[in-house]
C-alpha cells in the first residue's frame, strides 16, 4: 500500500512539474514574441501566379517572420560604442555627439532601439562621411547597406518595381529587411548630391520622402509585394559634398552637419593607426599626411595604402 502511495505521488510530481515546464516554456516563447515586431502580413495566395513567379511568394513569407529589433543594453554599451567611433573619427565629433544623445533617448524608450532621425554629412571627397556610416554599423552590428545614389537615374532601386512587370524587384530598403534578422538596418544613402533623374523611372531622390517620414514610413506602399510594409524603424545617413545640390525637401528632413577632412594631429593619428600595423615607417606616414593635407591625397586612397603594404609584407624573400 505505501509502495502504491509513493509511486502514485511521484507520477503526480512528474505531471506537476510537466506542466511547469510546459507553462513556463509557453511563457517564455510569448515573451519572446513580445520582444518582436511584425513589420509585414503577407496576404493569402490568390492564384498559382503567386505561388511562385519571380520569387515574390519566398519574399513574402520571408518578411512575415516576426523582427527582432536591435537594441542598448544600458547607457555604459552605449559610451562605449561612441567612445570607440570618437577614437577612430575624431573630426567627425559634432556628428558622433549627436548621434550619441539620440541612443541616450532612446534608452527611455521601449525598445531601446538602435535608431536616429535621417542625418546628412556633407564634406570634400574622402573626409571619412561614409567611413563613419559603415563603422557605426560594424560596431553596433546593424545590417548595412549602401545605396551609390550617383550611380541612380531611376526610383526603382528605392521603391521597387511594380510586379506586373518582367524586371519586377523590391527596392534596397526592402530586400535589406529580408536579409536581416532585425527590423531596424541602416541604409547609407552616399552621394546624394549626385543623383540622376529620368524621364521613365522616376525621380529616385522624390522617392525617398516618404521613407525619411516615420510616419508615412510605417504604411509604405510596396508595388512589388502590392501591400504595406513598415519601415520606419529604419536609420538613414546621407552624404554630400554639395549642399546647394541637395533638393529642399530632402535637407528640410533630414540632420545636417558640415564637416571637413582631419589636419595636423588628428590627421597623423588616422594615418599612423593605419599604416603603421603593415610596416610603413615614421618617414613614410608624414609624406602620406603631407599629400593629404595638400588635397594630392585622400583618405579613401589610406585603404589602397594599406592593401598595397600588406602585399609587400607578404612578398617571398628571393635569395
Amino acid at each position: 500500500m505505501r509502495k502504491r502511495r509513493l509511486d502514485a505521488f511521484e507520477r503526480q510530481q512528474r505531471l506537476e512539474i510537466d506542466e511547469i515546464a510546459s507553462n513556463c516554456a509557453v511563457t517564455a516563447s510569448e515573451k519572446s514574441d513580445q520582444k518582436k515586431i511584425t513589420i509585414y502580413n503577407a496576404p493569402p495566395s490568390a492564384s498559382i501566379l503567386d505561388k511562385d513567379e519571380r520569387g515574390r511568394s519566398e519574399i513574402r513569407k520571408r518578411l512575415s517572420i516576426k523582427y527582432r529589433v536591435l537594441g542598448w543594453t544600458d547607457r555604459h554599451e552605449i559610451d562605449e560604442v561612441f567612445s570607440e567611433l570618437y577614437t577612430a573619427a575624431p573630426w567627425l565629433s559634432e556628428p558622433i555627439q549627436w548621434l550619441w544623445e539620440n541612443q541616450l533617448l532612446n534608452l527611455d524608450g521601449k525598445w531601446r532601439q538602435v535608431g536616429f532621425p535621417p542625418l546628412l554629412l556633407v564634406g570634400p571627397p574622402g573626409c571619412g562621411k561614409t567611413h563613419l556610416a559603415h563603422m557605426l554599423g560594424d560596431i553596433v552590428g546593424l545590417k548595412t547597406a549602401r545605396i551609390d545614389m550617383s550611380a541612380r537615374s531611376a526610383a526603382f532601386d528605392i521603391a521597387g518595381i511594380e510586379y506586373a512587370w518582367r524586371s519586377s524587384a523590391p527596392g534596397i530598403p526592402v530586400r535589406t529587411l529580408c536579409g536581416s534578422d532585425h527590423a531596424n538596418p541602416l541604409i547609407v544613402l552616399d552621394e546624394i548630391d549626385k543623383a540622376g533623374t529620368s524621364n521613365i523611372g522616376g525621380d529616385p531622390v522624390e522617392s525617398l520622402l516618404p521613407l525619411l517620414q516615420r510616419d508615412m514610413a510605417r504604411d509604405f506602399v510596396c508595388p512589388f509585394l502590392q501591400g504595406t510594409i513598415d519601415l520606419s524603424w529604419l536609420s538613414w545617413i546621407a552624404t554630400a559634398n554639395n549642399l546647394d545640390r541637395v533638393p529642399a525637401p530632402i535637407r528640410d528632413r533630414m540632420k545636417i552637419f558640415k564637416v571637413e577632412a582631419p589636419r595636423g594631429e588628428g590627421l597623423r593619428k588616422v594615418v599612423a593607426a593605419s599604416l603603421r600595423p603593415v610596416g610603413a615607417d615614421d618617414a613614410v606616414i608624414e609624406e602620406v599626411c603631407v599629400l593629404i593635407e595638400s588635397g594630392a591625397m585622400s583618405l579613401r586612397a589610406l585603404g589602397r595604402l594599406k592593401d598595397e603594404f600588406t602585399a609587400i609584407s607578404r612578398r617571398p624573400i628571393l635569395h
